[in-house]
């Protein structure tokens, strides 16, 4: 009888001990079965940003261009980043064991500043012959990346985007796409312009993942050339701006 106590006892503390010892080493049971923790890197450029993790988790920077690093079960989650003013950014993401997945938020301001650009401007016909004049990209005459890597085009009005050898369909709206180029020179999202505004929005068409879509312009049929990394030439109607993005 006491032998028994002592086996059981024994299996209740490897039991108790193991799964313990696991944890604390960094394995989770999660969506893809037992395996080590995995890493989110993401850099946030603007100071009292909050980060949500699975609405429950909540980092708030402290400083512009702080990194973060959240440790994760080899699970699905959700990653919400937001700031006043801002409209916010969302990710689902797969974590796999020991994975490191590096994550770039994108800031849209939710008011756009911007001033307009008159006659009187030296520059104005320049700025305004540069965006009546320019032409779609298409697949035989794309637009670049700088690192040569993302081609991106208007193909029937739809956004197509080749990044390496994969071919996307970023985005078939209802209305004509007018304009297209890429964001303050990222590789994942582009600018674009149809119907009565100006947009943002990411180039991985993979839903289970979020692609997000935010508005830059509302407008009367705005056209658009990017002038630098934060700022392009709006011709609103018969309005020429120069926006901040």
């Amino acid at each position: 009888m006491r032998n028994k106590i002592y086996i059981f006892t024994l299996v209740g503390l490897v039991l108790v001990i193991i799964p313990t010892v696991m944890y604390s080493v960094g394995f989770r049971v999660g969506k893809f079965g037992v395996g080590r923790v995995g890493t989110v890197e993401l850099t946030v450029p603007l100071v009292n940003t909050d980060v949500f993790v699975d609405k429950s988790q909540k980092i708030t920077t402290d400083k512009d261009n702080q990194k973060i690093s959240i440790t994760l079960s080899p699970t699905t989650h959700q990653i919400i980043v937001s700031r006043a003013g801002y409209f916010p950014w969302t990710k689902k993401i797969d974590v796999q064991s020991l994975e490191v997945v590096t994550l770039s938020p994108i800031f849209v301001a939710q008011n756009s500043g911007g001033e307009y650009i008159t006659v009187k401007d030296p520059q104005y016909y320049t700025i305004r012959n540069s965006i009546t004049s320019s032409v779609l990209s298409t697949k035989e005459s794309p637009k670049i990346s700088g690192d040569k890597n993302v081609r991106i085009w208007v193909e029937n009005n739809v956004i197509v985007a080749k990044v390496g050898e994969e071919i996307r369909t970023v985005l078939a709206p209802e209305e004509t796409i007018t304009s297209l180029d890429f964001y303050k020179g990222r590789t994942d999202a582009v600018l674009f312009s149809a119907g009565e505004g100006v947009f943002v929005i990411e180039t991985d068409p993979n839903k289970d993942r979020v692609q997000n879509i935010m508005p830059i312009f509302k407008g009367t049929n705005p056209r658009f050339v990017v002038n630098n990394n934060d700022s392009m030439y709006v011709l609103n109607g018969t309005s020429l701006m120069a926006l901040s993005i």
